[in-house]
């Protein structure tokens, strides 16, 4: 998210800062609208019939035994939107709104954008006692939620008692494992995406170089992107051989750094030290990444055209990007932009393997919801199988439903062909580093400090040890 700044890659951009992770600044609350007045319209109705009477007591946890809730029930539901309820994803909110309405026809559903801020949303909702049903949530944002806010219920208490729809064995291990936090499952994912690498076929053609396959390794890429470079009089003109906007968010660099063994922040589960500048293998990366622009020359010092670079316009043979923007160079095509052939293949192996980071957006059960059992209906259009359908169909996100990874999505015509990289990339995926400052770190610090050693306007020794200065400052005050 959906994350240069401007444009694509910019706040406002697609799906976020860059489209990379869906922070796009999109508010709930329109201009001219209150808060107050928004939150008058969301009702405080009553709960419905099919709400046991015990659930008011303890707090909005789950019957242990369900009952056939009251089709003809009276009630408004709160929609809590992660990151953008505009198309093509509100197209896919809007499927799964209609499949609910049809089984509870008299149930209103009031959806709301928490915008570009959704831990400060949250938290003014919930200190407010306002009545949420579910929650949108992301990775990086579930422990800044649970141990803020905390909004999002046990989802495992739900799962125990209904395996009608939904399975928790039935999604990938790295979506579960990114959506629990100190052992508690609290959502699981409506889509994901991951980092892979779009690759112009053309480009590579004209140069008589064959498109890697899916046992490639990190020189053969350097290899290939060193015979396509040609640099012209800008950046923006040159042919270059990659792209990677590295600097707008942690887990682009993560993919390489974890792929040559390091590891800048541990534990993993909940961070207590940064080492970004102390690690070797991470350094090592880091330099690597920085010569790719400053000394082997493949890929621009500035990250021109932002996340997607030149690729879209057929001047970058290799681009590493996420799954969820990959939509939008069959998009530019189709809008007339440069005409080229392309496809996608997994990251190329570094000298410890792959990794690939695991993100996406998900839903769970809100803590306070005057009628979890219609909530939990509403869940399951979201989250299930038809949910998930609807979002890799509108908004182009990779389900995490494993029998739909290799069934229905695997068998889409759409582009890129290549969705076998995809799905392997996807069932491969494993969690980032989790804190409750993530936020802070990533957006306020990290990002900063690695554009900053991007550009050359520091050393990569010392732009990693006032990183670590910054993010160990951040981390010891928890």
């Amino acid at each position: 998210m959906n994350d240069g700044i401007g444009g694509i890659g910019g706040i406002g951009g697609i799906g976020g800062i860059g489209g990379i992770d869906g922070i796009d600044g999109i508010d709930g609350i329109r201009e001219g609208q209150t808060r107050r007045g928004l939150l008058r319209r969301l009702g405080w109705a009553t709960a419905g019939a099919g709400l046991l009477p015990a659930l008011a007591a303890c707090g909005g946890q789950p019957a242990t035994q369900p009952r056939a809730l009251d089709a003809n029930q009276k009630d408004e539901l709160t929609w809590l939107i992660i990151y953008g309820d505009y198309s093509p994803r509100k197209d896919a909110y809007d499927a799964m709104q209609r499949r609910f309405n049809q089984a509870f026809p008299n149930v209103t559903l009031q959806r709301i954008d928490m915008g570009a801020e959704p831990l400060e949303k949250i938290t003014t909702l919930m200190a407010g006692g306002e009545r949420i049903d579910l929650c949108g949530t992301r990775p990086d944002l579930l422990a800044s939620f649970v141990e803020g806010p905390n909004p999002l219920q046990d989802l495992r208490a739900y799962l125990k008692r209904d395996t009608a729809t939904i399975k928790e064995a039935d999604h990938a291990e790295g979506p579960v494992a990114a959506l629990t936090w100190k052992g508690t499952l609290y959502a699981l994912p409506v889509g994901v995406y991951t980092n892979v690498v779009a690759v112009n076929h053309d480009l590579l053609e004209q140069r008589g170089i064959t498109p890697p396959g899916p046992n490639w390794t990190v020189d053969q890429m350097v290899d290939i992107a060193r015979r396509v470079t040609m640099r012209r009089d800008t950046e923006e003109n040159s042919i270059w051989g990659m792209h990677q906007h590295w600097a707008v968010i942690t887990h682009f660099p993560y993919s390489w750094i974890r792929g040559n063994g390091g590891e800048p922040l541990v534990p993993n589960e909940a961070i207590t030290k940064a080492q970004w500048s102390t690690d070797a293998p991470t350094v090592k990366t880091v330099q690597w990444l920085v010569d790719l622009s400053q000394k082997t020359g493949v890929m621009p010092v500035e990250p021109v055209g932002a996340v997607l670079g030149t690729f879209r316009e057929g001047r970058t043979a290799m681009g590493v990007m996420e799954v969820n923007n990959l939509f939008l160079i069959p998009q530019s095509q189709a809008q007339g932009g440069a005409q080229f052939k392309w496809d996608v293949q997994q990251l190329p192996a570094m000298e410890k393997g792959r990794y690939f980071p695991d993100r996406g957006f998900a839903y769970g059960m809100a803590r306070n919801s005057k009628n979890p059992d219609l909530a939990w209906e509403l869940l399951k259009q979201v989250i299930g199988p038809a949910g998930q359908t609807d979002w890799y169909r509108n908004a182009r996100f990779a389900p995490s439903i494993k029998s739909l990874l290799n069934g229905p999505y695997l068998q889409e015509t759409d582009e890129p062909k290549n969705k076998r990289a995809i799905v392997d990339s996807i069932l491969a995926a494993k969690p980032m580093p989790k804190s409750p400052s993530w936020w802070e770190m990533d957006q306020g610090i990290t990002v900063k400090s690695l554009a900053r050693i991007r550009a050359g306007a520091v050393s990569v020794n010392e732009g990693l040890a006032d990183l670590d200065r910054q993010l160990n400052a951040v981390l010891q005050r928890r």
